[in-house]
C-alpha cells in the first residue's frame, strides 16, 4: 500500500522532475544535434528520435536498471537517507547539470549525481561513504565505457554493406559520397517501419533529401 503523500514526498517529487528536466536539456539534444548536424536526418526526424529514443530508454531501464539503482541507493552511502539528505543530492546534481547546460559546460548527470551523493554523505553522514566501492564500482566502468563506446562505433561504422539497411543502400547508390563527418552508424530496419531517417547530397548549402512521405 502507498505511503501518505507528505510534503517531503511531493518535495523529493518535485526535485526529480527537475533533475530529469534539465537532465533531458543537457542530453537529449545532442543525439539530435549529431543526426541532424551530419545530415542523416532532417529537423523533424532528429526532434522524433531525440523524444521517443530517450523515453523507450527510461522504460527499458525499469527492468535493466536494478544493480544501477542499487548502487546509489546504497552502494555509495550505506546509511538510511533522511528527506534532508534526498532533498540534498537531488537539488544539488539538479542544479549544477542546469547550471552546466545553460552555460554550455560539458556535464555528465551520472557523475553530477554520484558527486552529489558523495557530497551529501560527508554533510548528513560521514561514516557512511563507502570509499572503497568508488574506485570498483564507479570509476573503472565509467571509464571503461568510454573505450567500449568507441570500440562499437567504430565496428558499426567498418559495417559491410550487405548489413546495412536495403533502404539506406539504395540512397548510398545512387547518391555522390558523403563527408566523413556524415559517417554515423544507424541501427539495421529502423528507418523501414519509421520512415524518418534521411539522406544528405553533398555541397555547399545542402540539405537533407527527407524519406518522410
Amino acid at each position: 500500500m502507498a505511503g501518505p503523500l507528505t510534503l517531503g514526498v511531493i518535495t523529493s517529487f518535485i526535485l526529480t522532475l527537475a533533475l530529469a528536466a534539465a537532465n533531458g536539456a543537457n542530453d537529449v539534444p545532442k543525439g539530435a544535434a549529431t543526426l541532424a548536424g551530419a545530415r542523416v536526418a532532417n529537423y523533424r526526424a532528429a526532434t522524433a528520435w531525440g523524444a521517443l529514443t530517450p523515453l523507450a530508454g527510461g522504460l527499458l531501464s525499469l527492468a535493466l536498471a536494478a544493480s544501477l539503482t542499487k548502487l546509489f541507493s546504497k552502494g555509495i552511502v550505506t546509511a538510511y537517507p533522511s528527506d534532508a539528505f534526498a532533498f540534498a543530492v537531488l537539488a544539488g546534481a539538479g542544479m549544477w547539470v542546469a547550471l552546466a547546460t545553460a552555460t554550455r559546460l560539458p556535464v555528465s548527470t551520472t557523475h553530477a549525481i554520484i558527486g552529489a551523493l558523495v557530497g551529501a554523505g560527508l554533510a548528513f553522514a560521514p561514516h557512511a561513504v563507502a570509499w572503497s566501492n568508488l574506485p570498483t564500482r564507479i570509476v573503472i566502468p565509467l571509464l571503461a565505457s568510454v573505450a567500449e563506446s568507441y570500440a562499437i562505433s567504430v565496428l558499426l561504422n567498418r559495417l559491410p554493406k550487405a548489413a546495412m539497411p536495403e533502404c539506406i543502400c539504395a540512397e548510398i547508390s545512387s547518391a555522390k559520397p558523403l563527408p566523413s563527418a556524415a559517417a554515423v552508424p544507424i541501427p539495421a530496419g529502423a528507418c523501414t517501419p519509421a520512415r524518418w531517417l534521411t539522406t544528405a547530397r553533398p555541397g555547399p548549402g545542402s540539405r537533407p533529401r527527407s524519406l518522410w512521405p
